[in-house]
């Protein structure tokens, strides 16, 4: 075409009715195109050129007006269409009005259109049922996916199509096997798209063991009593598991409890108490070995032990003895020849110089006043004791010895009897003899 101001280096007309020429755009992006034309000027151009636009399965036509001097050479804009990716879109020019111009056509994109989301279900995963549960919790990652928006909605099924989490990170807890999961994500336009991931879960291969503390112990008690031992069971296996107790090695009765015990959990503790009685005639420093195995009831080989050493220890003599003698004279007031009484106040400690109540004290006054006086300690642990009537012509003066203290639990010691207020010529005491004055 001889017109003006062309696109590039030409343009092309015709005036047949009928004749076409066609662009075809390659649309990549789907979208919202702004479709322009350029034309050149001729007098004999016709003042109704159609312009055919293909689009998204529609035609629409627009005539311009290449007669119009001032817009040849120039973009004009035809309108604005949605165009589909992949091909079958075109702009076509027509002659069918009189004389057309064709030069170029350009697509401005202005508005793309929404892209469906990519799903990414992440990589397949292989994991193992670490408690030996029968199930283990997995974390899927659908993180990966992509959209040229954003993505408002995961959402993970098995492969019947179930729910079983949403998210893009959730963590769902699957029992032993190969579970095949869909993704499906859903972008904010609400287009949406699926990704499938394997996670196999497989069955935990069993270790088994045991341990017991201490793996030593020793302890102490008296003839008859019961000493009790506690043991902490840990079970070091992968999976529960309960042991058998045996005791061996033992004279004395050693009953351990539980026994059994268990279920203990993988990695899990228990307390088992054994109890070891003494025998009641067993000798002061006697002892008596016990070894309480445990062995997993899973692994028979499995094993862990632990020895308790018991020892028989006498309780330690209680002794107690006079702390303190003090005597007196009574004149006894009647008929007949002047009497008189001697009483003893005696004060019964322990080993700790601590008062004994209800301590028995027995003694005898000599040449006169009666054997086999007595008397009871008070809470104090004081008790007197008194001579019989003594006639003044017979004697002044009696000495009192005690002969023995009783109380049941206690051993008396009469080579510990002391006296503190010894205050010679009256009252001569050694705790165990006290020389008593007539008045």
């Amino acid at each position: 075409s001889s017109g003006p101001n062309p696109w590039e280096v030409n343009s092309v007309y015709n005036d047949i009715a009928g004749t076409t020429f066609r662009w075809l755009p390659a649309v990549t992006v789907a979208g919202e195109y702004e479709v322009y034309a350029w034309w050149t000027y001729h007098e004999n151009r016709s003042s109704n050129v159609p312009y055919r636009i293909g689009h998204d399965g529609a035609v629409d036509t627009v005539a311009v007006d290449q007669h119009d001097t001032g817009l040849g050479g120039q973009w004009n804009l035809l309108g604005s269409y949605t165009f589909d990716a992949g091909g079958g879109e075109y702009v076509e020019v027509s002659a069918d009005n009189g004389q057309a111009s064709a030069d170029a056509v350009k697509l401005v994109l202005s508005s793309p259109a929404n892209q469906p989301p990519v799903a990414n279900a992440g990589s397949d995963q292989t994991l193992a049922d670490s408690d030996g549960s029968g199930s283990e919790t997995v974390t899927l990652d659908g993180t990966g996916s992509t959209d040229d928006g954003t993505i408002a909605l995961y959402e993970w099924s098995d492969n019947l199509g179930d729910p079983i989490a949403d998210g893009s990170g959730p963590t769902p807890t699957l029992i032993v096997g190969e579970h095949t999961i869909t993704l499906t994500v859903t972008d904010n336009d609400g287009a949406t798209d699926t990704d499938i991931v394997v996670v196999t879960v497989e069955p935990l291969e069993p270790s088994y063991g045991v341990a017991v503390t201490p793996a030593t112990a020793a302890l102490s008690g008296a003839p008859g009593a019961t000493v009790p031992y506690t043991l902490t069971v840990t079970n070091n296996g992968n999976v529960p598991d309960t042991f058998t107790v045996a005791v061996s090695g033992n004279a004395w009765t050693t009953t351990p409890a539980p026994s059994p015990i268990g279920p203990i959990a993988a990695g899990g503790t228990g307390e088992l108490t054994v109890n070891v009685v003494i025998p009641g005639a067993a000798a002061d420093g006697a002892s008596d070995p016990a070894t309480i195995a445990l062995t997993s009831q899973g692994d028979g080989t499995a094993t862990d032990s632990s020895t308790l050493t018991t020892t028989a220890v006498a309780p330690p003599a209680s002794f107690m003895h006079v702390g303190d003698l003090d005597g007196s004279g009574t004149l006894y007031v009647g008929n007949g020849p002047v009497r008189w009484k001697a009483d003893v106040v005696v004060a019964v400690e322990d080993g700790d110089s601590s008062p004994v109540a209800g301590a028995t004290v027995t003694g005898n006054f000599t040449p006169k006043g009666g054997n086999g006086r007595s008397c009871t300690t008070d809470a104090i642990g004081r008790c007197t004791i008194q001579s019989r009537n003594i006639q003044e012509r017979q004697a002044t003066m009696v000495t009192f010895t005690v002969t023995g203290v009783t109380d049941g639990s206690r051993t008396y010691d009469s080579v510990a009897n002391d006296d503190p207020d010894i205050a010679p010529p009256e009252d001569v005491s050694t705790g165990t003899v006290i020389f008593v004055d007539a008045p």
